[in-house]
């Protein structure tokens, strides 16, 4: 039997990698992927927002995947290949704040007995924040500099001299990965099984001594509350700037939306709400991380509590 191939999904806070591991996914549903996954709290989020099967989706609960313990990655990989998940592809969605060489290394190092082999990494790039992202990041320029493929998305919300721009950017600062256009048409099984790791001696993770993360700020929001459909945007208006990422659900206290979790995701300027029904018995309650960089923690925890009810009731 030939290895299980795993790809490596890479790209700055808010990229799209979540969305882009739906979207292979969808159009591939005669696949079965199995997902690893980064996580902040004790609440998994990011199976709320991919849309696989519970089964297929592990969360290491570290923050920063490039400093979790290779035996924690190896364990969630042994962990899918199990013979009753059937997974034929296995996808890594690193943290926005995760420098790819340990991890990339890790898999290489590592090939559970033959059972896997690491095949590429795809580096998810926001075009129409990227130049302004990469002037103020470090991980940014190390996750693109190892990125076997560079996946442009959310061109359609940037000018056509900005994402000129930031081709002619990646090109200079990258010439043996190939750029992508995600808007359109993409023969995504070509990404997936390319083959074009550079093998073990091909990453350098001394360079992963440099900070990358010390001056983030992230708050983990977890309540037995509720809130009202306008909340989340007026604690950003406030917030603007210094909060540039946040995910999660939370419960409304009445009306016709009540039996759905509220699932949100917010970068920048841009807002994505979409409402999913509560499963059998899941206890309602808000959960939410919210990542940026000068806003005091306890101040937007304060925030959140005072805008919000507590469910008082079983709903």
């Amino acid at each position: 039997m030939s290895p299980i191939p795993i790809t490596l999904v890479t790209g700055f806070l808010g990229a799209g990698k979540s969305t882009f591991i739906n979207r292979i996914i969808a159009e591939n549903p005669r696949v079965r992927y199995g997902i690893i996954v980064n996580e902040f709290g004790d609440v998994a989020l990011e199976s709320e927002i991919i849309e696989a099967d519970e089964d297929a989706i592990l969360e290491l609960s570290n923050g920063c995947m490039c400093c979790v313990v290779r035996t924690d990655l190896i364990k969630a990989v042994e962990a899918l290949l199990d013979e009753s998940n059937r997974i034929e592809h296995i996808l890594v969605e690193a943290s926005g704040l995760s420098d790819p060489v340990r991890i990339a290394q890790t898999f290489i190092e590592n090939s559970a007995e033959g059972r896997v082999s690491f095949d590429s990494i795809l580096c998810l790039v926001d075009v129409e924040n990227f130049l302004e992202t990469e002037a103020h990041w470090y991980i940014v320029s190390s996750q693109l500099n190892y990125a076997d493929f560079v996946l442009l998305t959310k061109t359609a919300d940037a000018a056509p001299d900005t994402t000129d721009a930031v081709v002619s950017h990646i090109r200079d600062a990258t010439h043996r990965a190939e750029i992508v256009h995600l808007d359109g048409d993409v023969p995504l099984g070509l990404l997936l099984e390319s083959g074009r790791s550079r093998g073990v001696d091909g990453y350098d993770a001394t360079r992963h001594g440099e900070p990358h993360a010390d001056d983030v700020v992230s708050v983990f929001f977890s309540e037995n509350r509720c809130f009202g459909h306008g909340v989340f945007d007026e604690l950003f208006r406030e917030f603007s700037g210094r909060v540039f990422r946040a995910k999660g659900y939370f419960a409304v206290p009445d009306g016709a939306w009540r039996d759905f979790k509220h699932v949100f995701q917010y970068v920048g300027s841009r807002r994505e709400l979409k409402r999913k029904p509560w499963s059998p018995g899941e206890q309602r309650r808000s959960v939410g991380l919210f990542i940026g960089r000068d806003f005091d923690p306890d101040e937007l925890t304060r925030r959140l509590m005072v805008a919000s009810l507590p469910i008082t009731m079983t709903l």
